[in-house]
This record gives structure tokens, sequence and C-alpha cells, in this order.
């Protein structure tokens, strides 16, 4: 089978409005199946009111890519690994669209790999990690992102019983800390959801929240810093005072870029 021509669509409006899994679910629905257009993916997937949006959002997302209406449903059928040998083998760059397709499940065998390879309590600290998470401990609350969440607690934690914070440097014990997206995890890509650099230890004392949040910022010199576009009342200047002359101690050569990422993301949202 010939693959149509991709033809990408340089409006990036509805694309930078949602993250990997809307992407990711779009993506395959798109290709896999025939049975629904723009108008129900906006419904069943993005949760909007049809209606309204005309298929929309889920068109912009598709045509960013090059996905347009020869694509619909031509993989309906044929299995992914299959559908993934066509699109590498093709005369066609389809980099952008194959990072989307299932990436969840390849997320969750990479890291499982990754962190067994260095972890010698592995199982023990694996259940151990799933039993302490809680709906703040990750954006997704499927089975899926509860297992990519503790993965990526046992690679910071492991056995330790404490652990100091990569922004207010406290020392805590574990069940304090956070493994937190640096790059907000609705926003990475599958290769920097493997990347083990792409989380750090912050505690859940105020740190994890003002960094998810946008209210301190980790600058290019690896130094802590206030959002100039938030407002800071009196009583949160002075907890904010805790960080002044502070480095972040995971700013390094290999997280420089999911810092810089926040930012940007940050810079738009504002």
């Amino acid at each position: 089978m010939k693959l149509p021509l991709l033809n990408h669509s340089s409006r990036t409006r509805e694309w930078d409005s949602y993250g990997f899994d809307e992407r990711s679910e779009i993506v395959n629905q798109w290709l896999f199946s025939s049975q629904k257009g723009h108008r129900e993916i906006d419904r069943d997937i993005l949760k909007l009111d049809h209606l309204q949006t005309l298929g929309w959002q889920s068109m912009g997302v598709l045509h960013f890519l090059g996905l347009k209406k020869d694509f619909k449903g031509i993989f309906e059928g044929i299995d992914l690994a299959t559908a993934r040998r066509m699109m590498e083998t093709d005369s066609q760059d389809f980099s952008g669209v194959l990072d989307y397709l299932d990436g969840n499940i390849d997320v969750e065998v990479i890291l499982q790999k990754k962190v067994s390879s260095t972890d010698k309590r592995f199982k023990r600290n694996l259940r151990a990690s799933l039993d302490s998470l809680t709906e703040t401990d990750g954006s997704s609350k499927s089975s899926i992102g509860r297992k990519e969440q503790a993965l990526l607690r046992v690679h910071l934690f492991g056995n330790k019983k404490k652990i100091g914070c990569a922004l207010c440097h406290k020392v805590l014990p574990v069940n304090l800390m956070i493994a937190a997206h640096i790059k907000p995890r609705r926003y990475c890509s599958h290769n920097e959801r493997v990347d083990l650099n792409i989380v750090m230890p912050a505690c859940k004392i105020g740190c994890d929240d003002l960094f998810k949040k946008g209210y301190l910022m980790v600058g290019k010199d690896g130094f802590i810093k206030k959002n100039p576009f938030h407002e800071y009342p009196s009583s949160l200047e002075e907890f904010m005072a805790q960080y002044h002359q502070k480095k972040c101690t995971f700013y390094k050569k290999e997280t420089e870029n999911y810092f810089e990422e926040k930012n940007r993301i940050l810079n738009k949202d504002n």
C-alpha cells in the first residue's frame, strides 16, 4: 500500500492547546479507525461540545502533523508494528507521527528496563512506590500513568529513606517528595518521557506546587527566581525568601533544555 502525501499546516493554535496524551489518542483514532470524524473525536477524546467546535480542534492537531482526510482509517485492521514499518520505510518523514503511536505503552516498557537495570531492589521499590502514589503525583490517573510515575520514583528514590529537595535543598523523608517533571508531562514527547533526566525530587511542602504552577522558575544559570507574571502576597514573599541565591541541584547539561522548555511554556501561557 502506498501512503498518501503528508500535507502539513503551519497553524499551531490547536496543536499547542493539547498535550502528548490528547495528541496520541487523536492520531491513533484517525489512523486506525474510519468510524469517527473530527467532530466525534472532539467530543469523545477532547471532551468538547462538538456542536460548537465542529471538529476544528482535532482537525488542527492532525493537520499540523500533515494527516488530512486521505489518512482517515488508513491502517484499519493493520497491527501497530506493521503500520510503524510502513511509515519508517516510506520516502516521507513520518517521525512526527510515529512519536504519537501508542507511546504510553512503550514508555512503561522502556522505563522498566532502564530503571530495573540500575536498581537492586527494583520489584520491592516499585510496589512501595505504587502504594504511595496519590493523585497529585502525576498528571495521568490511568494505570499506565501511575506505573510510569512509580518507575520514575524508583529511579529517584530507590530504597532511600531521605533525599534532598532539588529546589529548597531540605533533606526530607521520601514520602514527602514528588518525582516532579521538569518539563510538564503532558507536553513531553515519547523520547522525553523515557529520559530519566525528565524528573527531579521536589518536596510536597511547597516546592512541587510552586514549580508546577510557575511561581518559581529555574533560570539558564540554574538559579531559582520568581515568575514576573505572578503576584506574590506578603506571606508568599516571606516563603519565597528561602530560595534567594539558591541553585536547583538538578540543573545540569542533561536537564537545562527541559528547564528552558518549562519556562517557554510558562511565558506562552502568560
